[in-house]
Parts: structure tokens; C-alpha cells; sequence
């Protein structure tokens, strides 16, 4: 009986410590993770899609998958890193916004288990641009319109400065048109891309100062919420536009514009 218990006793301990062993590979290769980058396409907001696929997990479960991104042509992992939580069928993805145009970028999956990691072909993408056809609405360039209380002034916008960076308020743009002032503050120098409004402090996102001295004499922020689209046309210049924003409650007006600043 002794004898028995002896050897059920040695089977166990022998089960706990294989249950944390790899299966034995032929190939050294076999133990890591395989992926694949399967393509980085640009979306119509300027962003650019990632995709990758799971070849095969190694000889262990996967620790994590993910991509990374580079303007140079071998991105390292920790270089624009994302970390993928969700995979379908062997499919993950990740989105790259805000990226500027006119610069070629380079994407590649990587996945790592307890063995090791690899990474996946590096995929090139260049000419990031936003489709202005995504753009809510088409105000004239160099415009600017305010509607409200049975009245419409609409103007023209004769200057707008490219971002200046100041320590109180992060990258700053103002733009000028007549009777009419508005400044724009940037958390981050500015990239192409769709931003939202706020009308808080400018940590993760713009928000837009409007100052007019007159005729209608008031002085607020837009409201929360309000898309703001700046488009690259060319490799010195934005495009900055917005639509229908509207000021906060007591002040009944919207506003529209559309204007080109150096970048």
C-alpha cells in the first residue's frame, strides 16, 4: 500500500511540474509566436487601419499581440506601440490617427508568449490625407459666419497664424477676420485629423476661444462636442475647419469657418 501511495505521490508532483512545460519543438522556431502584418490602409478621416493575423501562437499561449509604427523602415516594438485586447478568428486590429501627410509611415505586427517574440512583415504607407468629402459642411475658405438672433454676419478671415507653442496654453493659433477674433489651443502641436471640441482645459483635445469686440460684444468658449478638422494640403500648410459650433447657453449664435495657416 505504501509502495502504491509512493508512486501515486510521485505521479502527481510529476503532472504539476510538466503542466508548466512547453511541448517539445522540432524546430527552435516553433516555440515563438508567428504573425502577420496584412495591411495598413488610410481611412477617409485620415487615420490609418491596421490589420494583423495569428499564424500560430508557439509552443505556449500568447502573452500579447500588437503593432508598432516608425518613420523608419523597421519599426522597433516599442516604438508607436498599440497592444491588441480583442482577437477575432485569429484577426486583430488597431487604428494610427493623427498622423501627418505627406510623410511615409511603417507599420508591423508583433506577438510574444513566454518563449520569446516575433514580428511580422513591415507594410509601408505614405500620402496620409483626410477626405474632405468626410468634412460636415463646406464653408467658403477664409470665411467665417456667425448666425443667430434673426441675424447672419458672414466675413472674411485676413489672417491666421501657424501654431506658436506658449507654456500657459500649449500650441496656439489665432485668427483674425473683422470685428471678429478666435484663438485656437493645441495640448500637442497640431496633426491632421478630426478633434473634438472641448470646452476645458486643452489637455487631450482643442478647444476654441471666441473674442468679439463687436457688435455683438461677447466673450466664451464653443460648446463641447463640435468637430475640428485639420486637413494637410500640401507639406506647409493646415486646413482648419468647423461646423455649426454653438456657443454656450445665453448666447444664441453658432459659428462656422474655414481657413489655411502655415503648419
Amino acid at each position: 500500500m505504501k509502495a502504491i501511495i509512493n508512486t501515486l505521490l510521485f505521479l502527481f508532483v510529476l503532472l504539476v511540474l510538466c503542466s508548466g512545460c512547453s511541448k517539445v519543438q522540432k524546430n527552435v522556431h516553433d516555440y515563438y509566436p508567428q504573425v502577420a502584418t496584412t495591411s495598413a490602409v488610410v481611412q477617409a478621416d485620415g487615420s490609418v487601419l491596421v490589420k494583423g493575423t495569428i499564424l500560430s501562437e508557439g509552443a505556449d499561449p500568447l502573452s500579447f499581440v500588437g503593432f508598432c509604427m516608425d518613420t523608419l523602415p523597421v519599426p522597433d516594438m516599442a516604438s508607436n506601440q498599440k497592444l491588441v485586447d480583442t482577437i477575432y478568428s485569429n484577426t486583430f486590429t488597431a487604428s494610427y490617427p493623427n498622423l501627418k501627410a505627406f510623410k511615409k509611415y511603417y507599420f508591423r505586427t508583433f506577438a510574444a508568449n513566454r518563449n520569446g517574440y516575433s514580428y511580422g512583415d513591415v507594410i509601408a504607407v505614405g500620402n496620409v490625407q483626410i477626405d474632405s468629402n468626410t468634412i460636415d459642411c463646406k464653408p467658403a475658405l477664409d470665411s467665417m459666419k456667425i448666425v443667430g438672433n434673426h441675424r447672419e454676419d458672414s466675413m472674411k478671415i485676413y489672417s491666421a497664424t501657424s501654431p506658436v507653442y506658449s507654456t500657459a496654453d500649449g500650441w496656439v493659433i489665432n485668427v483674425n477676420a473683422y470685428e471678429y477674433g478666435m484663438i485656437l489651443y493645441f495640448h500637442d502641436y497640431p496633426t491632421q485629423g478630426t478633434y473634438l471640441i472641448t470646452n476645458l482645459s486643452p489637455d487631450y483635445s482643442p478647444y476654441v476661444r471666441i473674442n468679439v469686440s463687436s457688435p455683438l460684444t461677447f466673450d466664451t468658449y464653443l460648446n463641447s462636442g463640435t468637430k475640428l478638422y485639420v486637413r494637410s494640403i500640401d507639406a506647409t500648410h493646415f486646413e482648419i475647419s468647423f461646423c455649426d459650433a454653438v456657443l454656450p447657453a445665453g448666447v444664441d449664435y453658432s459659428i462656422s469657418a474655414r481657413f489655411r495657416c502655415a503648419n
